[in-house]
């Protein structure tokens, strides 16, 4: 071999005075238009070419190719912006970015510059937003969460599409305040306090015995609330509500019951002391109608007076007895219904006796529907002859809360028996020699006797009467 190989483009150099006059030439083609004409500087084909060997003056074109395999690069600091298009660079030690026109600030010293959608202000290595599993998080160091400043926050579920809940000041808001929240959940349901310092806590418990939520509102539970859950001297006449004119708070049904605004009406029936305003009187029988507002009544019956005997004459004849005054029976009549009706009875009085031996008849009873009554006083015996009569029983009260006796009528002698008086008094007087007798004078009063002398027969008894006072 009559050449060498050059270490850096394989160039074939002739050595001098071996290689023959042809393979020479051919040797020095083959460097000019291989090796020489088509070196690139890459490895084989010349000298890899050094910083120094490069003087760029002008701009570089890589022909569209990326540059790839920098450790880094480095800007000429610019004192403006540039026109050049699709370029980044430096203008006084911050980045920049033209695109197709207008030059785009990236950073602002040691922080990304802000605009809309970005975020200002975060130190280099220390706060941050991110986002992973559906959850942005913010920190102002990488352990430390961030403070957040925003306007009204909206807050929906993960749904799509969801509703939501706006958290937001009141209108008109002034200065600001903190607000707390509770340093752990209560054990049951509660409900939660504002303090002035902006505590929330949740120190009373709905424990559903007392309290309960029900429909979404705060109810007391029928017999939740006792005495001994309310304060002494807490509950004032303001705290009570608002009652009609004249009442009272109370119950009147005579049972358990919500309390309700009692008349004055109402009151003096449930304390049987009611002031009588209206006094209704039946001397015959009839229908009472219970007017409005009336539950309660004062009822007084009188049965009718007994009617007295007769005197036959004759030798050793008697004069006719006396009839028995009617009884009496006095109720407060309570749970009356207001229109509603109760059916009154009064008793007549006692039929006369006659000189023919014919005994006075005995008195009506007279009662007040089924709540109490009063039976008539008995008939007197009329004497004929030798044979004496007897008198007259008086009546009896029965169902009332007071109950009386009608007096019995007297034992005649040779003049009249007189009749036995009521609870209201008047007994008729019995005949004599210068007068004859008389009948019953007040309701339910017995009849007179008729005198021996004369031949008189007997009177009749007095009728009864009902009194209703409300």
């Amino acid at each position: 071999m009559a050449y060498t190989v050059s270490p850096n483009m394989n160039l074939l150099v002739p050595i001098v005075g071996q290689e023959l006059g042809p393979t020479y030439a051919l040797d020095i083609n083959t460097n000019l238009q291989t090796l020489i004409d088509q070196h690139d500087h890459s490895p084989g084909r010349g000298v890899q070419i050094t910083p120094s060997g490069l003087n760029i003056s002008s701009d570089l074109s890589i022909g569209g190719n990326s540059l790839t395999f920098i450790k880094s690069g480095q800007f000429v600091a610019q004192s403006s912006s540039l026109s050049t298009t699709n370029s980044i660079y430096s203008v006084n030690g911050n980045l920049y970015w033209t695109g197709l026109s207008t030059p785009v600030q990236i950073t602002n010293g040691a922080s990304i510059v802000g605009s809309g959608g970005t975020i200002t202000g975060l130190p280099s290595g220390t706060a941050g937003a991110s986002y992973a599993s559906g959850t942005f998080t913010w920190v102002s160091s990488s352990t430390t969460a961030a403070v957040m400043d925003s306007g009204p926050l909206i807050i929906r579920t993960t749904s799509a599409g969801s509703g939501a809940v706006t958290l937001q000041p009141s209108a008109g808001f002034i200065g600001s305040y903190p607000l707390y929240l509770p340093v752990s959940l209560p054990s049951l349901q509660s409900f939660m306090t504002l303090d002035s310092a902006g505590n929330i806590t949740a120190p009373w418990t709905v424990d559903n015995s007392t309290l309960a939520i029900s429909s979404n509102q705060v109810i007391v539970k029928s017999g939740g609330i006792t005495t001994t859950q309310i304060a002494a001297n807490t509950v004032t006449n303001s705290n009570l509500a608002t009652m009609p004119a004249n009442t009272i708070k109370g119950n009147n049904t005579g049972s358990a019951a919500t309390p309700i605004d009692l008349t004055v009406a109402q009151v003096q029936s449930m304390l049987a002391v009611s002031a009588v305003t209206t006094i209704v009187t039946f001397t015959s029988s009839g229908t009472w109608t219970v007017p409005a507002g009336v539950t309660r009544a004062k009822v007084t019956v009188v049965g009718g007076g007994g009617g007295a005997g007769g005197s036959g004459g004759g030798c050793g004849a008697y004069g006719g007895e006396g009839g028995g005054g009617g009884g009496c029976g006095i109720k407060i009549v309570t749970g009356l219904t207001p229109g509603g009706t109760v059916s009154v009875t009064v008793g007549g009085g006692g039929s006369a006796g006659n000189s023919s031996g014919i005994n006075g008849g005995s008195g009506g009873t007279s009662s007040f529907g089924a709540y109490v009554s009063a039976s008539g006083g008995g008939g007197g015996g009329s004497s004929y002859g030798a044979s004496e009569g007897v008198p007259g029983a008086g009546g009896v009260g029965s169902g009332g809360d007071l109950n009386f006796h009608g007096g019995c009528g007297t034992t005649a002698g040779a003049n009249g028996g007189s009749g036995g008086n009521s609870f209201l008094g008047g007994g008729g007087n019995g005949g004599n020699t210068n007068t004859g007798p008389r009948a019953g004078q007040t309701y339910g009063g017995g009849g007179g006797g008729g005198s021996y002398y004369g031949v008189q027969g007997g009177t009749v008894g007095a009728g009864g009467i009902v009194v209703i006072e409300y």
